[in-house]
């Protein structure tokens, strides 16, 4: 399975299933070269009660870029368990489903479509943090983000995303 996005080409060779190793390929078809990451799809029963911790990922290009495809690997190694999404409808419909499997959703927000999710799942409980990631038009302004007060921050480096979550995952 293939698509073709922007610069770069996903393929998977497998159709996940929890606890699979899944081997993604990442092709630059400007440079027509490739690379093979793999990503581990984690079960939700691994995970220990004291460490009920989901990240969620909401970001149109979660799939497309090689950038977020490496954030992915970081994250799931750091953290152990890591759902994304590239739709508003789908991303919301599962954080208000897994209500009570976690006790805790961090939840990272790609910078333009941050004005409409955060509105819609700022107030759910199991909702701890709040990351808004990336630049460019449509992403919101400190002064906005103020007035939610999970947001931790607006970030365009994703070392700093991940060393704001560890410290934020270290306090939780």
């Amino acid at each position: 399975m293939g698509t073709k996005n922007g610069k770069y080409d996903v393929y998977r060779s497998v159709s996940p299933k929890d606890g699979d190793i899944l081997p993604v390929t990442i092709s630059d078809s400007s440079q027509k070269s490739s690379t093979i990451i793999f990503i581990q799809q984690a079960k939700i029963e691994q995970l220990p009660n004291a460490e009920r911790l989901l990240i969620v990922w909401l970001d149109s290009l979660v799939e497309k870029q090689k950038s977020h495809l490496d954030m992915q690997v970081k994250l799931r190694n750091i953290f152990g368990y890591l759902k994304t999404f590239d739709q508003i409808e789908s991303c919301e419909k599962y954080v208000r489903q897994v209500n009570g499997q976690y006790e805790k959703i961090l939840f990272i927000v790609q910078g333009n479509l941050s004005n409409t999710s955060i509105p819609r799942l700022h107030d759910l409980p199991h909702i701890k943090y709040i990351y808004i990631y990336g630049k460019g038009k449509g992403t919101p302004n400190q002064q906005w983000a103020s007035r939610y007060p999970k947001v931790r921050g607006i970030f365009t480096s994703s070392k700093q995303l991940i060393e704001q979550i560890n410290g934020d995952q270290a306090d939780t």
